[in-house]
Formats: structure tokens, C-alpha cells, sequence
């Protein structure tokens, strides 16, 4: 998206590779399948076995949707979205009620993706008529590994409070941390990410009027704090009447841990902004070493405020949402 100027050059090597990294993932994933029903583990291990091709189908879609995005074609680039989601949970419910059970809910994840991918590739179909070009992958390699490496630690940070707070407070008090998380965050989030989906090629396209684009970061951050910082404020204010009249007097714990997650959520907001313009402008070193120091960041604060919170009358799970907060 970054080099859209030379998609045509790029794109047909970033399809291949993108292949094969998909299809490398999801023998791996296989593998693990294989391996859990050698352990004795045979419903873990259909689960696997059935979302193994999933890795293979979302990559097939990597370059597709970034040529969409890269063109600023975001009307197409919602329909796939729309697809994708409203086919997930369609289908997820069909499959439920036909007895299919969790294995239900696999297989709408996985004809979802076959889907979103099927439209990519009808909207922005790529070209396959040359082989791969290894002096282009070259090129791409040291920028796609600093990128790599930012995923993997984002990934990383995105688990970890989770399998901290497990470790430290009990599958209880985890329970209560991932329905506050859940209920606090996942609307605002969904906002933010799709304004990072459009800022990143809207800011690349800029990347000769480097004034614009960090005029472009700071408007973004001040509608941003703006519309986020009241739905934050809401989502404090009535974290403890939503959770009473939603859930049973069992949760209400959580609405301590929503509150707090829902107050430092306004200031993780500003991420998704400055993570589109440290792309635009191509700095992926700089990505991976940010990603870094929060991932580090998370990690203390989240063991540290699991402990702590563990041994005081607020629980772990709000404590947890300290740290993280």
C-alpha cells in the first residue's frame, strides 16, 4: 500500500509468496492437528484439523484487498467486510442449530473467509501470468521482516494480559476480565481499526507532502479523541446498569475492570493513528521497536496488577485492567 506507485511491478510476486506463506502456515497448523490426535486429544485436534485451511484462504486475499485499499476503493473494500461478517454469523448460527455444535462455528469461520477472499479476488483480481520474481521479493524482504516482527509482538501483546491474568488469577477471574474487555472495547475498536484501514493509503498517497501527512495525523487524532474520548466516557459511566441488566449478579465484578478498560481505551485509540503514518512514511523499524516497548510495557503491568490485584478486595481481573489500562 506504502508503494502503490509500483503495485504493478509488485504484485504479482507478493501474490506467490503471499501463497506459500499461507500454505507453509496451514500444514503447520495441520501438524499441530495431526499431533493433538496422536495425544489423545481427538476433538481438539478436529478443531484444528478443520480450521487448518484458513491460513492459506486469508492470504490468497492479502494483495486483493490491498490493491483496493491502495486504489482508496473502499466502498468494495466494505462490501467484503459486510460479506465476510454477515456470512460468518449466519452461517454460524445455521451450523449451531443443525447440531453442528463449536465445529458449527469453525466452519462459518472458514466459508467466511472463502468468501471475502472469492470477492477480493473478483473486485481486484491479480495477475498470475508471471512467475515470481525473486529480485522483487529481495526487495520487499527487509521491510516485510521488520513488519513481520511488529505482527508477532502485536499478536503477542493481544494474548498477553490474558494468559497472565490466567496464570496468576484462575480461569474465574479470567472470565470476568474477557467479558469486560469484550463488552468495553469491541465497538470502539472496530471504529478505529477501519480508520486505520483508510488513513494508511490515504497518508501513503501524501508521501511526497510530508507536511500533509503529519497535518493528516494530527487531524486524525483530534476527531479521533473527540468522537472516542465520549463513547469512552459513556461506556465508564454505564459499565456497572449494562452489566447488571445484561448479565447475572455472577458478573458484576467485571464492571470495575470494564470501567477501567474503557477509560485507557482512550488513550490506546491514539495507536491507530500513529500506526498508519509510521507506514506511510515507511519507518518499520521504528514500528517494530514501538511494538516492542509496549508488548514490555504490557507484560509488566499486566502481571504486576494481576498479583497485586489478586490479593486485594478489587480481584485480579480488575486489577489486570489496571496494568493494562
Amino acid at each position: 500500500i506504502t508503494r502503490s506507485k509500483e503495485l504493478g511491478r509488485l504484485a504479482t510476486t507478493s501474490v506467490w509468496f503471499a501463497g506459500a506463506v499461507g500454505l507453509a502456515s496451514s500444514f503447520l497448523v495441520l501438524s499441530i492437528g495431526i499431533a493433538l490426535l496422536y495425544l489423545g486429544k481427538p476433538a481438539t485436534a478436529m478443531m484444528v484439523v478443520l480450521i487448518s485451511p484458513s491460513p492459506l484462504i486469508t492470504s490468497m486475499a492479502i494483495v486483493p484487498e490491498a490493491t483496493l485499499a491502495a486504489q482508496l476503493r473502499f466502498k468494495h473494500m466494505a462490501v467484503i467486510q459486510i460479506a465476510r461478517g454477515l456470512s460468518r454469523a449466519v452461517l454460524a448460527v445455521a451450523f449451531v442449530w443443525a447440531g453442528m455444535g463449536t465445529a458449527g462455528l469453525l466452519a462459518a469461520l472458514l466459508v467466511s473467509a472463502v468468501i471475502g477472499a472469492g470477492l477480493a479476488w473478483m473486485l481486484a483480481p491479480p495477475s498470475l501470468a508471471a512467475p515470481p520474481r525473486p529480485s522483487v521479493l529481495s526487495e520487499l524482504m527487509p521491510s516485510m521482516s521488520w513488519l513481520f516482527g511488529a505482527g508477532l509482538l502485536s499478536t503477542a501483546g493481544a494474548q498477553a494480559d490474558y494468559l497472565i491474568l490466567g496464570a496468576i488469577g484462575g480461569e474465574a477471574q479470567l472470565g470476568l476480565y474477557f467479558i469486560a474487555f469484550s463488552l468495553g472495547n469491541q465497538i470502539l475498536m472496530i471504529f478505529a481499526m477501519n480508520m486505520g484501514r483508510v488513513l494508511l493509503p490515504a497518508m501513503s498517497l501524501l508521501a511526497e507532502v510530508p507536511e500533509r501527512q503529519a497535518q493528516g495525523l494530527i487531524d486524525a487524532c483530534s476527531a479521533l479523541a473527540l468522537l472516542g474520548g465520549l463513547v469512552c466516557a459513556l461506556q465508564a459511566a454505564l459499565a456497572g446498569p449494562f452489566i447488571q441488566g445484561l448479565l447475572r449478579p455472577i458478573y458484576e465484578p467485571a464492571a470495575l475492570a470494564m470501567t477501567v478498560l474503557a477509560c485507557g481505551m482512550f488513550f490506546r485509540l491514539m495507536s491507530f493513528t500513529v500506526v498508519p503514518y509510521i507506514k506511510a512514511t515507511q519507518r518499520f523499524k521504528t514500528l517494530f521497536w514501538l511494538q516492542a516497548v509496549l508488548v514490555t510495557n504490557l507484560l509488566a503491568l499486566a502481571a504486576v496488577g494481576s498479583w497485586l490485584g489478586s490479593s486485594a478486595p478489587i480481584g485480579a481481573a480488575s486489577g489486570c485492567a489496571i496494568g493494562v489500562a
